[in-house]
């Protein structure tokens, strides 16, 4: 089995950026929509050895995105980072 998902999207946001020392500290917020999302599921082994494909077209679909960034700079050529990105892609059926 295989299965892919492609979710292109165009979106807009804002991004803020604030340095203490060797910290930095950053968080974005952007929204916007996919453009052609799709998704195929293919069982190779099913249907007697001819597999099964699942093929979904979701169009555009919605969606908002949340980040924070904290990146430490331990010399001029060397830093370390922690970041997270939550997604939230609004209820679509395929």
């Amino acid at each position: 089995m295989d299965y892919e998902q492609r979710y292109f999207g165009l979106f807009l946001g804002a991004k803020a950026t604030t340095t203490l020392g060797n910290l930095t500290l950053s968080g974005l917020l952007r929204s916007g929509f996919t453009v052609d999302a799709s998704a195929v599921d293919h069982h190779w082994l099913r249907e007697e050895g001819r597999g099964l494909r699942f093929e979904d077209d979701f169009f555009t679909v919605p969606f908002i995105s949340a980040g924070a960034k904290i990146d430490y700079q331990m010399t001029d050529r060397a830093s370390v980072f922690l970041a997270g990105n939550v997604d939230k892609y609004f209820r679509n059926k395929g």
